[in-house]
């Protein structure tokens, strides 16, 4: 069995065999007669499953707005430019904090 992943290496693991607990690999936990090694599609089935189920469901947007050029450009010469700003407004802008 592989899984989905072509770059996945197995890992060894160790089962307790009286509550289940999983443990990496350890040759001082090997040598328990309570552990039992467990292969890697055992303890992960979903790495290895033919056509792995998305965990999330596929989250679904507004429908796109088909506009074309011709409407873009009216849109655009509807929208107002704003009135220049000349020197005269930014000196004024400029000296409204400070004292005269």
């Amino acid at each position: 069995m592989k899984p989905t992943d072509p770059t996945h290496v197995p890992k060894r693991w160790l089962r307790v065999k009286r509550d289940g607990y999983l443990f990496e690999w350890d040759p001082i936990l090997a040598n328990n007669s309570a552990c039992e090694e467990v292969a890697d599609h055992i303890i992960f089935p979903e790495k290895y499953a033919a056509n792995p189920e998305p965990t999330t469901p596929k989250q679904k947007g507004r429908p796109r707005k088909n506009i074309g050029v011709e409407q873009l450009e009216q849109k655009a010469a509807e929208v107002e430019s704003p009135p220049p700003f000349t020197t005269e407004d930014f000196s004024a802008e400029v000296g409204k904090g400070w004292p005269k």
